[in-house]
């Protein structure tokens, strides 16, 4: 992950809008910058852009909150300002994206709700996500949660200088802070949970055991039980014998009972039905002997009965027909009548039909010629209007008006077209549609030509910009070679006068050391040593200590300066190679479509434009010709229409005159709103009373036919059935028929007398029966009383209930014995099982369980701690060759150790060490960290707060050299976060913030 461009407004102390680009220059060629300024003036700030913009947090503040960070305690956004944001470009392995933060106030200057978004920079698209799902994808994309970012990329050096110094317990709780080893801590105490619960469990169960235990009967107990429940279930089963007997007995005493009862009833039953005949007998006998004296002529009597009415009915019906013919005969009349009125001729009944279907056709056909001129004059009237739809012209006024409009509108149009025509110079052969087509293709084509003309222009700037880059640093780039391997040489040379120095640096050492065989020697005798006979030092030593190591300390300072010096040649080279390459590149392909974009307007618009066209003025050109042409095509529409109108004008007046003149004809001969209807009802009601008098006259012939015949057939049966009656002796025919029941009544009468007589033989019978039974019954019958059996039945029950009482008891209690013995066997079973699966969790507890999850946290803190360390090491073997970084001996203090390699791996507290010291070994941690934090993700941008005041200038020279490196083999961007003045001489690219009278700041790049 690399941050390409910082962008923000108002964030804290920062007023204003600014912009921190690192593709471009200065950061393009060198990677390592500082970001200075004095206290308070917002150097930090720049880190808090970099957070709030991927995550919506800040190292010192957390999660931003509206409510509570930004209006209550005035964080993020700047005093007396409206809106803020913060804005981050950024490439990772899925590409180029820009993540940005926002917030602002609404027209009421409240602060709304902050806004988050991401970007695609490659296909300029917005990510569709909502605010909140904004710092989880930057997570994704970018590989790096907001805990693992501000360790890998912001590093803060004083949280590393505190780790560095407290005990283990406090030391413990800053690594769980800064690697996240928290969970260890959770593991362990989940572990402890989970096994105090499973064992809890167990326990429980085996509590369950002790107490069924308890309740377990003894064997002879449990014996005596069963020996006890056979006794008293022998003496129920004896007890529930006499209980059946005796409820037998009391049984045959009740029906006994009931047996009288009935044998009472069915005789007082008796007695009332034979009393009941005797009453139908008085009251219905006479009725039905007479019914039955008539009884064999009952069928003729009846049709005797039934001609007598209908012949009645037959001369009822004759008098009505004769009415209803001669009211008939007067609605025919009067209908001839009303037919003459209606169609102002007279009619007689052979002409009527003829004289109506006359009358209708003539109306109907003045009826057609009517509507006909309306439909004409409603099509003129709709051509007419579509005509002059882009005339103004209301239609709704008199038609001579609107002649005289027309004719107006003509003249002021022939005008106009003479005035168009001579603007857009068309000639006769020319037609406006086609001419306006091709402007229109000329229009697409100059916006076409337009756009690629611009484009073209752009390409060119890009092409000139990248050449004046690359003109920028090819003299350095020709020159470093040289510098380089005059630089390459001076350290050699440096190298060659160090190794000297100390040469001689020993050879006077060794010179002292033989202190005692200089006493000895004596001029002119032999030195055993060389042989030389003169002995300048036998006497004194020359003093020369202090000047050589001065020299020495001097040899070395050079050499490292010599040293810093190529290896900033070297990587000044390298990174302006890869400048250089990288530009060549993009030349390529900025001149390969530039030559595409060029051949392209040559191919396709060469032949109707320049390239150097003035667009504005070509395009303004096209448009005023497209309005002229749409002014003249409008021109001739109106022209074509008012041609048009003038003749549909005339020929409506036409139509209207000639359809007043049938309206008034019409009127005259029908005033009526539906003639076929009228004319129809008329004829409908005459054929009606027509029907109806030929329907009369027939129906009163057949009338008379039907009276004759029913009257022969009455006067014959009439003659059979008065010599019946008087063989029976009776009076009259009327006589007869009042004797004669209806056969339903008859037979009601009849079914009742039967139904008595039956009633009495079936309760005979019965009764008999009864009386048999009750003999049988008493013979079978005990002759102790029914109270003194109740009470044997009582005490029978009584002594059944306890007996009952007493099995229950017992069966209870030995049920009880043999669930309490089923739930021991599967309380045994279940621990089994569970003392099988507690197995690991019981192993798990005793390896990293306990209640506040310390060991298992303890064990992974020592882990990270041992890799952090080893990582930490790496790092300071580039920043100082003297210390190596250690945990703590069960007997030393319990921070770090610093183990000096230049006093023979003494071990001492990094409580001991200098600010510089101190510095150098927190940097070393803060950049394992973020080795650590970053795992598999490349991270290739580092900022560095703070701590590199506590340096001397030679440890400062280092750290710089190291990171200078670490810049140079990675291609990492590295912002150094300080106040110190000396970092301004040796890194020349700069992020200078300053703060003004009203407590705001300024911020500027600068190179040195």
């Amino acid at each position: 992950m690399k941050i390409l461009k910082i962008q923000f407004q108002n964030i804290n102390s920062l007023k204003g809008e600014h912009v921190i680009d690192f593709t471009k220059e200065p950061f393009t060629q060198n990677s390592l910058f500082a970001i200075t300024g004095p206290t308070g003036s917002g150097k930090s700030t720049i880190l808090d852009v970099i957070a709030l913009a991927l995550f919506n947090q800040v190292p010192r503040i957390g999660k931003i909150s509206k409510d509570k960070d930004i209006i209550k305690k005035g964080a993020i956004l700047t005093r007396n300002q409206k809106e803020a944001y913060a804005k981050i470009a950024y490439s990772c392995k899925n590409g180029n994206y820009e993540s940005t933060w926002s917030i602002s106030t609404n027209r009421n200057d409240n602060l709304r709700d902050y806004e988050m978004q991401i970007q695609d920079l490659d296909s300029e698209k917005l990510l569709d996500l909502k605010k909140s799902d904004v710092p989880s994808k930057n997570e994704e994309l970018i590989g790096l949660n907001y805990n693992q970012f501000i360790k890998s990329v912001l590093l803060a050096q004083g949280e590393f200088a505190q780790f560095l110094k407290v005990d283990k317990a406090e030391r413990g709780e800053l690594l769980e802070k800064i690697t996240g080893t928290w969970i260890y801590r959770e593991i362990g105490r989940k572990t402890y949970e989970k096994h105090k619960q499973v064992s809890k469990e167990i326990e429980q169960q085996q509590q369950q055991i002790a107490m069924i235990t308890t309740k377990l009967l003894e064997a002879d107990s449990k014996t005596q039980l069963k020996n006890e429940l056979e006794t008293w279930q022998k003496s129920l089963e004896n007890e529930q014998k006499s209980v059946k007997s005796l409820e037998k007995q009391l049984a045959l005493k009740k029906q006994l009972a009931n047996l009288k009862e009935e044998l009472a009833q069915v005789t007082a039953g008796k007695a009332m039905s034979e009393k009941a005949l005797f009453n139908f007998q008085e009251a219905n006998g006479k009725v039905l002997a007479g019914h039955e004296k008539v009884y064999e002529q009952a069928e003729k009597l009846n049709q005797w009965q039934t001609a007598k009415n209908e012949l009645k009915s037959f001369n009822e019906e004759r008098e009505k027909l004769n009415e209803n013919r001669v009211k008939n005969t007067k609605n025919l009349d009067k209908c001839v009548e009303d037919v003459s009125a209606f169609i102002a001729s007279p009619v007689t009944f052979e002409n009527l039909s003829e004289k109506i279907d006359s009358f209708r056709e003539k109306v109907t056909a003045l009826r057609d010629d009517l509507f006909k001129k309306g439909e004409l004059k409603k099509s003129l009237l709709q051509a007419l209007t579509s005509e002059t739809r882009d005339l103004e012209i209301d239609l709704n006024q008199d038609l001579d008006l609107v002649g005289e409009k027309l004719n107006l509108q003509s003249q002021t149009i022939s005008q106009e077209l003479k005035t168009l025509q001579q603007q857009i110079q068309l000639t006769k052969d020319q037609n406006p549609e086609t001419e306006k087509n091709r402007v229109k293709r000329l229009e697409k084509l100059a916006l076409e030509a337009k756009n690629l003309t611009e484009n073209i222009n752009r390409l060119q700037t890009d092409i000139a910009s990248a050449k004046a880059e690359k003109e920028q640093f090819l003299p350095e780039l020709k020159s470093l070679p040289a510098k380089t391997e005059h630089a390459a040489t001076h350290v050699k040379l440096q190298q060659t006068q160090l190794e000297k120095l100390r040469q001689q640096e020993k050879y006077e050492a060794r010179i002292a050391s033989l202190e005692q065989s200089r006493s000895e020697l004596k001029d002119g005798e032999p030195c055993p040593l060389c042989g030389a006979l003169h002995h300048p030092f036998a006497v004194h030593t020359p003093d020369l200590k202090n000047e050589l190591a001065n020299e020495i300390n001097k040899a070395e300072s050079d050499l490292k300066e010599a040293q810093r010096n190529f290896t900033q040649s070297e990587t000044r080279i390298a990174f302006l190679k890869d400048q250089s390459k990288k530009i060549d590149n993009k030349l390529i392909h900025l001149n390969k479509d530039h030559e595409s974009l060029k051949e392209k307007f040559k191919q396709e618009y060469s032949t109707h434009f320049k390239e150097n066209e003035n667009w504005l003025e070509v395009i303004e050109q096209i448009e005023r010709k497209l309005q002229a042409l749409d002014a003249y095509e409008k021109a001739l529409r109106k022209k074509s229409a008012l041609d048009a109108s003038k003749p549909l004008l005339n020929e409506l007046k036409s139509v209207e005159k000639e359809g007043k003149a049938l309206k008034t004809d019409y009127k005259k001969l029908y005033s009526g709103s539906n003639i076929n209807k009228d004319c129809q009802d008329f004829h409908n009601t005459f054929i009606t009373y027509r029907e109806n008098q030929t329907a009369i006259t027939k129906a009163i012939e057949d009338l008379i036919l039907k009276i004759d015949t029913k009257t022969r057939a009455f006067d014959e049966l009439t003659a059979d059935l008065e010599i019946f009656i008087a063989q029976k002796e009776i009076n009259s025919l009327d006589e007869a028929m009042r004797l004669l029941l209806p056969n339903a009544t008859y037979n009601a009468l009849r079914e009742e007398r039967e139904n008595l007589k039956n009633k009495i033989s079936a309760q005979a019978a019965s009764l008999k029966t009864l009386q048999k039974q009750h003999t049988i019954l008493e013979e079978q019958d005990t002759t102790q009383a029914e109270i003194e059996l109740q009470e044997k039945l009582r005490e029978s029950h009584k002594n059944q209930e306890i007996l009952n009482t007493q099995c229950e008891h017992n069966r209870r209690l030995l049920k009880n014995e043999d669930e309490n013995l089923t739930e021991l066997n599967r309380l045994k079973g279940t621990i089994t099982d569970k003392e099988k699966a507690i197995k690991r969790w019981r192993l798990l507890n005793e390896l990293i369980g306990d209640s506040t999850g310390k060991r298992f946290n303890e064990f992974a803190q020592d882990l990270t701690l041992s890799q952090l360390i080893q990582l930490a090491n790496k790092r300071l073997e580039s920043l100082s060759d003297r210390y190596r970084i250690d945990k703590p001996l069960e007997d030393e203090d319990d921070s770090l150790m610093a183990i000096d390699d230049h006093m023979g791996g003494q071990r001492r507290s990094v409580k001991t060490l200098s600010g510089g010291e101190t510095f150098i070994l927190s940097l070393s941690m803060a950049l394992a960290l973020s080795d650590l934090a970053s795992k598999n993700v490349e991270i290739n941008s580092l900022f560095i707060d703070e701590g590199f005041g506590t340096l001397d200038p030679e440890m400062l020279d280092q750290t710089l050299d190291t990171l200078e490196k670490l810049q140079a083999e990675s291609s990492k961007t590295i912002g150094i976060i300080s106040h110190v003045d000396s970092l301004k001489e040796r890194i020349g690219t700069q992020i200078q913030l300053t703060r003004n009278g009203q407590g705001y700041s300024s911020l500027e790049i600068v190179q040195h």
